[in-house]
């Protein structure tokens, strides 16, 4: 009897022992510099966009729905696309996230660059 409960006590220190160290690993990768510098990447990017004038994005948002428009009359393929398209989700930003991702090293231009 003494033995299983010998047995008994080292699982139960050892799950212990266990449970603890993942609670302390956990605690520590919360506070350490990945998560925290990647939020504060994030809240600085957030605060910068906010500090900029309605005017400013406004302008910002013409001239790019401006140039999806041209990006979609020259490449009509894109235009079509259900996700980079006229009617994807992402509306004119859609045609620069296809630009960015896969048109440009594909040697298509978007409207107003020289790249």
């Amino acid at each position: 009897m003494t033995i299983l409960k010998s047995e008994r006590t080292n699982k139960v220190w050892a799950w212990s022992v266990y449970i603890l160290s993942l609670l302390v690993f956990g605690v520590g990768v919360w506070h350490s510099g990945i998560l925290s510098g990647a939020q504060r990447a994030g809240m600085a990017l957030t605060a910068d966009y906010a500090a900029q004038s309605k005017a400013q994005i406004e302008s910002f948002d013409k001239e790019l729905c401006d140039s999806a428009r041209k990006y979609w009359e020259t490449y009509p393929d894109v235009a079509e696309n259900a996700f980079f398209g006229r009617q994807g989700g992402g509306g004119c930003k859609g045609a620069y996230e296809h630009w960015t991702r896969h048109g440009r090293q594909e040697g298509r231009i978007w409207p107003g660059n020289a790249s």
